[in-house]
């Protein structure tokens, strides 16, 4: 099967994928990983095709600026921490609007050639950050996507917003979900309109794709793809679907990546995944800042493909925390609907 990983950031956030690659490689898939310029030589080194998609965000001028300067107003008390974050969340899905529709170009340009040489791939594999270039590509060519989401996000009983908390009783926790479940789901509505829908409907109609006009129909599409997220067990002790009526045509099948501590409690795992994570280099945990996890024994990693009974495409709830090998879950996915 070939599988085409557009990943794009900074150097930590590019390695996990790149050891992706490898491992689909090693399982029998042929991956190509699509990135900016300056990350060609990593791939070159990691021995992965590459394919460059154009400019890196961090080329863009306004980035480090903008960064900088909420930085500098944070430190001499002139701004909040909170005010700060919504200062850089806004920089950053600007700058993300002005280089998606480049980035959108050549990885169409990427796709049509492979159509064109008889070598089309069967999946396509994402970030978050980068998935607005890709999707309405993908769903052109009814080809699958696996939306991979490897930044962590608070956990609570309600589904998994990013928001911490917790109710007690029946009658608080559900009142609780709703009002958490409100909140969020203006905060999508209010990113869409105020950076998401141009940038969107831009690569859409390149794609030669209808537009969008509401927050729902870009969220939808989206989400119609497995998800991969990694966390800490400290910080998420037990992977669960969000209660929603969206998940009621899924199940959920997989297997664990524990550490040795944990994996001692749980019966053992199957050989080919052993000999799996036994091959690659040890875990890597993403979070804000790509933080780099020496040891295998202390990460923890769920593994976890949902897989659809009915109709629809691979879906996921966004923020489901789900987690996926390659040796085992690539060609589950790449099922067409």
């Amino acid at each position: 099967m070939r599988v085409l990983i557009f990943c794009v950031g900074t150097r930590g956030d590019v390695e996990p994928f790149i050891a992706l690659a490898r491992a689909a490689e090693a399982a029998g898939h042929d991956a190509l990983v699509c990135s900016t310029h300056e990350h060609e030589d990593l791939c070159a080194r990691s021995k992965v095709s590459f394919a460059s998609v154009g400019e890196s965000i961090a080329d863009d001028p306004e980035m480090f600026k903008i960064a900088s300067t909420s930085l500098a107003a944070f430190e001499a008390g002139k701004i909040t921490a909170a005010e700060m974050q919504k200062q850089q969340m806004a920089m950053l899905t600007t700058v993300l609007g002005r280089v998606s529709l480049p980035h959108s170009r050549a990885l169409m340009a990427i796709l049509d050639a492979a159509a064109s040489e008889g070598k089309p791939f069967d999946l396509a594999i994402a970030t978050i950050l980068g998935h607005r270039s890709i999707q309405p590509h993908l769903e052109a060519r009814n080809l699958v996507l696996m939306l991979v989401d490897l930044q962590p996000i608070f956990r609570t009983n309600y589904g998994n917003l990013p928001m911490q908390g917790r109710a007690e009783g029946f009658l608080g926790s559900n009142l609780m979900w709703w009002y958490r479940k409100a909140i969020w789901g203006a905060f999508q509505r209010l990113v869409w309109g105020a950076f998401l829908k141009k940038n969107v409907n831009e690569s859409r109609t390149l794609a030669g794709l209808d537009t969008l006009s509401y927050v729902s129909e870009y969220y939808a599409r989206m989400h119609r793809a497995p998800t991969i997220l990694g966390y800490l067990e400290e910080l998420t002790p037990t992977p669960y679907p969000p209660k929603t009526n969206e998940l009621r045509d899924v199940r959920a099948q997989g297997v664990l990546m524990l550490d040795d501590h944990a994996r001692s409690k749980r019966e053992a795992l199957p050989a080919d995944l052993e000999a799996f994570l036994a091959a690659g280099p040890p875990p890597v945990y993403i979070g804000f800042g790509s933080m780099r996890l020496a040891a295998r024994h202390v990460t923890t990693v769920v593994l976890q493909a949902f897989v659809v009974g009915s109709s629809p495409p691979p879906t996921s709830f966004p923020f489901s925390h789900v987690c996926c090998a390659p040796a085992h879950v690539l060609p589950a996915c790449a099922r067409r609907p």
